[in-house]
């Protein structure tokens, strides 16, 4: 009889133990993309119209929040992120350039520490692409980059 009360004892422990591991597990949260997004990414390639774009490699894009700042331009740009699209969407808002507010409509991906954009090439282009591709003739730009800090979110 003590070895059956020891026995049920045990096994009350281990399901109260499981219990405190399956609900921390449900307390986790799991960052969203623009959490995932903030910090300073270093462009490692970008390709546009079936060419590489040299001149662009090793600069950095800055996410704070909603807003993005591209190395070189002075002001922050507004992103808004749907990533309940297939692909994922995003729309990155220019305000008070010399034709007015832009907006430029892409898809994005992440996956750990690279992040991978495709946007129109052209202001006569706005049509958001549907698929990722660099590639001559589908007037759109593929950009690749890495975590400039190399910590994964």
């Amino acid at each position: 009889m003590t070895g059956n009360f020891r026995m049920k004892a045990v096994f009350s422990i281990l399901i109260v133990v499981a219990s405190a591991f399956a609900e921390v597990r449900t307390d986790s949260k799991i960052p969203t993309d623009e959490e995932r997004l903030q910090g300073t990414w270093k462009m490692v390639s970008i390709e546009s119209n079936g060419e590489l774009e040299k001149n662009d490699v090793g600069k950095t894009l800055t996410f704070h929040k909603d807003k993005l700042l591209l190395h070189g331009l002075d002001t922050a740009c507004t992103l808004k992120l749907n990533p309940d699209k297939n692909p994922k969407e995003f729309d990155l808002i220019y305000e008070g350039t010399v034709f007015g507010t832009v907006v430029v409509k892409g898809i994005y991906k992440l996956d750990g520490n690279t992040l991978t954009a495709c946007y129109p090439n052209s202001e006569h282009n706005q049509e958001r692409p549907k698929a990722f591709s660099g590639a001559k003739g589908r007037k759109q730009a593929l950009l690749k980059a890495k975590r400039a800090q190399g910590k994964e979110r």
